[in-house]
């Protein structure tokens, strides 16, 4: 399975390239911590779910794919933390990662199907 044919990896990976920009604002100089941690988390993202793609088998590519989809719930109270600390105006992040976590879970569902077969 090639990633970047995938829905799911070209919306996180849109996803990760807004996340570097928007968190290289100069608002997040003083909250350093987060800034890099939005940004290495929306890049776990994207890259389980290449590394997944890569791998030879179902069950190793569900792997990889939990891994991601527990990185969308890390990014996700980080930008909540962001939108707290007034960091972030702009709900489109939540709502484009909340579109993500769907796509990523039907994946995973679809995988599954054809390993319990």
């Amino acid at each position: 399975m090639n990633h970047k044919n995938l829905r799911v990896w070209q919306e996180s990976f849109s996803l990760c390239k807004n996340i570097f920009d928007i968190s290289n604002n100069n608002k997040f100089n003083k909250y350093l911590q987060l800034k890099i941690q939005l940004q290495k988390t929306s890049l776990s993202i994207v890259s389980n779910i290449a590394e997944g793609c890569a791998r030879k088998s179902n069950i190793e590519c569900l792997n990889f794919l939990n891994y991601s989809l527990g990185s969308v719930a890390e990014l996700e109270t980080q930008l909540l933390l962001a939108y707290e600390l007034y960091l972030l105006n702009d709900k489109q992040t939540l709502k484009d990662l909340k579109f993500i976590k769907i796509l990523l879970i039907g994946l995973i569902s679809h995988i599954k199907k054809t390993v319990n077969k």
